[in-house]
């Protein structure tokens, strides 16, 4: 330990200070995003069948849309509505290689609000893991009041706040 910081000081230190690498770090992580579609599901008033989440890096904070349709419109609507407006421009989106998210209209969005978006590789989408965490929570939770409640098959709609609710009000070690 001792060597560590005798080496930290006479190489890095003049540069820079653990609080500006913890900074930049912590910084990085705050804006950085990751976002999913579920779905096909049953079919919900008004269409809906599809639905999109979004996960921060760095309070884990969940975002979710029910959708009609998964094109990249919807998506770029959803960050612009539930995202941008709200939360501010995340610094990085991280997706899966969906045709929705390698879309011509997604990347011109993101380069109008300088944002880069990234892909988790097609042969490890668990790169993807923060998001995919939290639809296999969502959608348990939807499904444990689903059965509780006897709902009809396209009532995941009504469950959905329900369970989002419950998400962003249960503490977490990240916040």
């Amino acid at each position: 330990m001792v060597r560590w910081l005798v080496a930290y000081h006479k190489r890095i230190s003049p540069k820079y200070s653990l609080k500006d690498i913890k900074d930049d770090a912590t910084d990085f992580v705050k804006r950085c995003d990751e976002i999913d579609l579920v779905g096909k599901l049953p079919k919900a008033k008004g269409s809906l069948e599809y639905v999109v989440v979004i996960v921060d890096y760095f309070s884990k904070w969940v975002e979710v849309a029910p959708l009609k349709k998964t094109g990249s419109d919807s998506i770029v609507r959803f960050l612009w509505k539930h995202i941008i407006t709200r939360f501010g421009v995340p610094r990085i989106l991280i997706s899966d290689n969906g045709p929705q998210f390698e879309s011509e209209e997604l990347a011109k969005f993101c380069k109008k609000y300088n944002i880069e978006h990234r892909f988790s590789p097609v042969y490890y989408p668990q790169c993807n893991c923060q998001v995919e965490v939290m639809n296999r929570i969502l959608f348990k939770g939807i499904k444990k009041n689903m059965i509780s409640s006897e709902s009809k098959k396209g009532a995941w709609i009504d469950e959905l706040p329900v369970v989002l609710w419950s998400l962003i009000t249960t503490p977490s070690d990240a916040t």
